[in-house]
């Protein structure tokens, strides 16, 4: 039951850290103000 907690809580963190690193690129592909991005449909 130990090793099943400690497991658990490892995933937890992991995950955490995980969203947290999908958060931060994010906000570094955000446009720059006045940027204007066209969204290009049917490419493939």
């Amino acid at each position: 039951m130990r090793k099943f907690l400690i497991l658990l809580g490892l995933l937890v963190v992991i995950g955490l850290a995980g969203l947290w690193w999908l958060g931060t690129k994010a906000e570094q592909g955000k446009p720059a103000p006045g940027e204007i991005r066209i969204e290009v449909e049917d490419v493939v």
